[in-house]
């Protein structure tokens, strides 16, 4: 079944490999660089959906102060699918 769970730093490869298939290739290393400042961010947050054990998704949300509104709000900053797993209704 389908987890979805906090992203760590163990998810590197993983986020590397789901964001390439958005059309931003980028190094392990890197991955790992965005993946450890987000995750000292209080205002950020990195989810992954696991599929028996490997990570077939990633969504990054950010936390915003919306000042017209007077309140803060989430904003989706990526939201990929493993492309082998897309149009599976997986997150029904």
């Amino acid at each position: 079944s389908l987890t979805i769970r906090s992203a760590t730093l163990d998810d590197a490869a993983a986020v590397a490999s789901l964001l390439a298939e958005l059309g931003y290739p980028q190094d392990v290393s890197v991955a790992a660089h965005s993946l450890q400042l987000a995750l000292a961010d209080p205002q950020q947050a990195v989810f992954v959906a696991e599929l028996a054990g490997e990570v077939v998704g990633l969504a990054a949300v950010t936390r915003l102060f919306y000042f017209h509104l007077g309140q803060p709000i989430a904003r989706l900053s990526s939201l990929v699918v493993s492309e082998t797993l897309r149009s599976q209704q997986l997150g029904k």
